[in-house]
């Protein structure tokens, strides 16, 4: 069912593009884009909920989804995202690493259309590329590419006195201020399921650090 959590703004925002754009002007998708995306702001479909959710309290299908939420985000949301470190947070709560031909591959998982495609741009420019053959939800790339896409977002991480507080206050042990790097960090912090699987379970120290820049 689709609420609102604040009618007064939900309405404004509408009467405001109305006087920008004009009466007639938006077509029939541009209102379903415009709608979508106060209702994001100001309604039910927020960004914890899965694209599966949204498209059954809205009542169509994924595809259709994904494709509302991008445009969206690049007609009204853009200045918000532009920085996409904001978004890329919700991805680091849990990212999976397995061995593929020895190597180690960190996977996540991104529903957003428009994160994605940032996130590939990212790695891109940094001489990375990402690999999407088994899901085109799940991000794969190699831990290195990882690490530099970690410190592309959060150039802080790259300080010595930052990740010696980060590994402190997730009890690793350091020997040298030369072993003092991020890779070795989420390496250390990586730990195995029950079920064989290796997690990297991004410190709390990283993800508090974050949070707040």
């Amino acid at each position: 069912m689709i609420t609102l959590t604040n009618k007064e703004e939900f309405a404004k925002e509408i009467i405001d593009v109305l006087n920008t754009k004009g009466f007639g002007s938006l077509n029939k998708n541009d209102w379903e884009v415009l709608i979508f995306s106060l209702l994001k702001r100001f309604g039910s479909l927020h960004d914890k909920k899965s694209n599966h959710h949204v498209s059954l309290e809205l009542q169509i299908p994924e595809t259709k989804v994904k494709r509302l939420a991008y445009e969206a985000n690049l007609k009204y949301h853009f200045k918000e995202i532009n920085d996409i470190t904001e978004s890329f947070k919700g991805v680091l709560k849990e990212v999976y690493v397995i061995k593929d031909k020895g190597k180690d591959i960190v996977k996540f998982a991104v529903e957003d259309q428009f994160l994605k495609n940032a996130i590939a741009a990212k790695l891109k420019e940094l001489r990375y590329y990402a690999d999407y053959s088994f899901n085109s939800e799940i991000v794969s790339i190699r831990i290195d590419a990882f690490v530099k896409l970690m410190q592309a977002f959060y150039p802080k991480l790259n300080e010595a006195i930052t990740l010696n507080k980060i590994a402190s206050e997730n009890h690793i042990k350091l020997i040298d201020d030369d072993s003092v790097n991020l890779q070795k960090l989420l390496i250390d912090l990586v730990s195995v399921t029950e079920s064989g699987e290796k997690v990297i379970r991004i410190g709390s120290s990283i993800l508090n650090y974050i949070r707040n820049k």
